[in-house]
């Protein structure tokens, strides 16, 4: 059936005024739903669809400008009564559904309302349809702000610069919501988490990608790909893409090889990773994270370096660090696998021989931050080791270390490292993941084998 493969309906004027041409749902299968429409024509693959059928609707007079949906009571009788899915009850009612959505009737809050007729999805099995701009949905359930959820922002805004529509869908009380809000993206938000949003959820999505009409829809974690790579499908998004930033085993492959059409990844060990689990490699891409040129700088001027200098000598003041301080810093969620422990094991020594010596880290995170407390009181450290928690703009507070240090024990990849390396600064971190692919070892970086506390 049509509804178990997912389907689309798409209507336009044809013929004689007060005729709607209703055209029966592409079928596809998981593998080969991009089909789409060119010129108001279908571009059908090897899997055909019934042929196409046309059913006249009467149209009143006063209704012309509104003779694509039927409106009255007897023009949906009729629909239902004649039209050739007729003994489907989901696929009527979807277009009857779509046909209230544009009369402004039982709105869903997801929507965001809009006169101007939206471009037909792309077929991207057609190279001659890239031409024209994409429409991206990205979508995140966490609601902190960690190297993840800056990855998303950074490529969101770089498919921007470059011509596409890029929206977000996220939970409503998520920093990266307020972040791209501020940024100017279209926000949508969803409380996920539970059953019964889980379901909730899934026929939410299959809404909006449908009224918006995204070419893309990009999910992010378990719980975002469940429901939006779900509801992409029912709504009949052609490309669905399942990221993953974690270098953690995976459990299910559900949001993997069951939901989406593709699946990217941030380095070349997680893609591994994924192999290894059953993930067919071709169907794995890698979009390592990328770093931009931080707001706060001048770097375009003639000479960038003296910008940073100039931005370091302001943070150190802010922070009331003098030129003879020596800055160790860590920008990182404060989880455990992020090792933020083991770096203050490795720095209790040297902050005892050397009273010069500060070690700074910025994140927040309950647990992690009263154990680093805990640790700094039995020490003596109180003076030297700073819990700055979260800040904005970390990359800039980045210009006035010395050195970075992150002894995190699985990383994806790390776009931590771009940033320090952005501003100048050298970086000691351990080698897991796919560190050793965001740095040159030796060169702007030391890596050290984990565990070996003395080494670090």
């Amino acid at each position: 059936p049509a509804t178990e493969r997912g389907h689309r309906y798409e209507d336009r004027e044809f013929g004689e005024p007060g005729q709607v041409e209703l055209k029966q749902p592409v079928h596809r299968d998981d593998d080969d739903r991009l089909m789409d429409q060119v010129e108001g024509k279908h571009r059908l693959g090897e899997r055909l669809a019934p042929a196409m059928v046309a059913i006249p609707v009467a149209v009143g007079e006063h209704e012309q400008h509104d003779r694509h949906r039927p409106g009255h009571a007897g023009d949906r009788r009729a629909l239902r009564r004649h039209h050739p899915m007729r003994r489907n009850r989901f696929a009527w009612k979807d277009q009857l559904d779509r046909d209230d959505d544009r009369a402004g009737r039982r709105r869903h809050p997801l929507r965001m309302g809009s006169a101007d007729p939206l471009p037909q999805p792309l077929n991207f099995k057609d190279r001659s349809c890239m031409n024209r701009p994409l429409r991206i949905l990205h979508t995140e359930a966490a609601k902190g702000m960690g190297g993840q959820e800056i990855y998303i922002f950074r490529h969101m805004q770089v498919m921007r610069a470059r011509g596409h529509e890029v929206s977000l869908l996220c939970q409503p009380d998520a920093r990266l919501a307020t972040l791209a809000r501020d940024d100017g993206f279209t926000v949508h938000t969803l409380r996920m988490g539970g059953l019964a949003r889980l379901l909730r959820g899934v026929w939410s999505v299959s809404r909006l990608v449908r009224r918006e009409r995204y070419d893309v829809v990009n999910t992010t974690s378990r719980r975002d790909a469940l429901i939006a790579a779900a509801g992409a499908r029912l709504g009949g998004t052609p490309l669905v893409v399942r990221s993953r930033h974690l270098m953690s085993p995976v459990n299910s492959l559900l949001t993997y090889t069951g939901l989406p059409h593709r699946v990217l990844t941030v380095s070349s060990f997680v893609k591994q990773l994924l192999a290894d689990r059953g993930i067919p490699a071709e169907r794995i891409g890698i979009v390592p994270p990328i770093a931009v040129p931080p707001r706060w700088s001048e770097i375009r001027k003639a000479d960038p370096w003296q910008c940073l200098q100039d931005a370091r000598a302001q943070v150190r003041a802010e922070l009331g660090f003098g030129e003879q301080d020596i800055v160790v810093g860590c920008v990182a969620v404060l989880r455990e696998p992020k090792g933020h422990a083991d770096l203050l094991q490795a720095m209790i020594p040297l902050c005892k021989a050397n009273p010069d010596l500060h070690l700074v880290i910025v994140g927040d995170g309950q647990a992690v931050t009263e154990r680093l407390q805990a640790m700094c009181t039995e020490h003596g450290l109180q003076r030297q080791v700073h819990l700055l928690g979260y800040r904005d703009g970390a990359c800039r507070l980045m210009a006035g270390f010395d050195i970075f240090a992150l002894a995190s024990h699985k990383e994806a990849a790390g776009t931590v490292f771009l940033e320090a390396a952005y501003v100048g600064v050298p970086i000691v971190a351990t080698r897991v993941g796919g560190v050793p692919e965001m740095v040159v070892d030796s060169s702007n970086a030391i890596l050290t084998r984990l565990g070996d506390n003395a080494a670090l």
